[in-house]
């Protein structure tokens, strides 16, 4: 169970921060004015909750790669970046599923 909770925290973690990122980039506008440390360290997050989580789910380890690439360079194409975050998203969701936490979907 607290193995459980440990890995609810980090997919909620991971939604926060895809959540926080996803925004930046819908609102070009916003790109300019988020201060780029607050994108970097949602990365940064991001991919230590994500490593952290794959070997739970192998689509989730599919996706991570491609997410991360695109997190590379996620300034200058916002549009793969935001599929990739999609489908990293859905496979979170996945795992709460999986893990009997509908409260957290």
């Amino acid at each position: 169970v607290e193995q459980q909770e440990h890995a609810a925290g980090r997919i909620l973690r991971c939604q926060y921060a895809l959540h926080r990122l996803s925004d930046v980039l819908r609102d070009p506008e916003d790109r300019q004015h988020e201060p780029f440390p607050l994108v970097t360290q949602q990365v940064a997050t991001l991919e230590a909750e994500l490593k952290r989580l794959t070997h739970r789910s192998a689509k989730l380890q599919a996706a991570v790669p491609r997410a991360l690439s695109s997190m590379a360079e996620w300034g200058s194409s916002g549009l793969g970046l935001q599929s990739a975050l999609q489908e990293v998203k859905g496979q979170l969701r996945v795992l709460l599923y999986k893990q009997g936490r509908l409260d957290l979907l």
